[in-house]
């Protein structure tokens, strides 16, 4: 857990009950899915819908938001894409319980063309959904043809080396989440 999560997470509460339309923002690799997905967890019996969303396009959005309609039984497959997503659009104005998250993670599954591949969300967890990180990550597995989890298990054993040759402090937070 990033220091200071709780009390972001507190906060991030208090803002959505004053208004609850809010957009977490800030530089890359800082932490904000951490944060977003730690809220979502913490605050599930808030919402009807939690909902992960890709949007490293507008074509991400747009079917990320598709599927969203499928799932809530809104939208059917027959539905030409820009109607579906006026649909969905739609129902999150009329509908006031719902989060979405932009999901880091997605992001590696995505690119990786498995969708579905577990363990890239683990890295991405692992990685602590860093951007850059995440991009680094997916250019080794690519350029070396390593799946996700031995890419998992490199990354603990290069952890726990370096930690070995010098230790952090036990008062000093990861700048990078580490593995145990």
């Amino acid at each position: 857990m990033a220091v200071g999560q709780t009390d972001a997470v507190v906060a991030m509460a208090d803002g959505l009950a004053k208004r609850p339309r809010r957009v977490l923002h800030g530089l890359g690799g800082v932490g904000k899915t951490q944060l977003a997905i730690r809220f979502a967890q913490e605050h599930r019996s808030s919402y009807d819908v939690v909902w992960g969303t890709r949007a490293g396009s507008s074509a991400q959005l747009a079917a990320s938001h598709v599927e969203l309609g499928r799932i809530l039984g809104i939208v059917t497959s027959q539905i030409p894409i820009p109607e579906a997503v006026s649909t969905v659009r739609r129902w999150l104005a009329e509908h006031d319980r719902w989060l979405l998250v932009f999901d880091a993670a997605a992001y590696l599954r995505r690119r990786s063309g498995r969708p579905h591949d577990a363990d890239a969300t683990e890295l991405a967890a692992d990685l602590g959904c860093l951007p850059l990180a995440l991009d680094q990550a997916f250019s080794h597995c690519e350029a070396s043809a390593t799946s996700f989890s031995d890419c998992r298990s490199m990354y603990a054993e290069m952890s726990a080396r370096v930690l070995a040759r010098s230790p952090v402090p036990d008062d000093h937070p990861d700048s990078v989440p580490m593995l145990n």
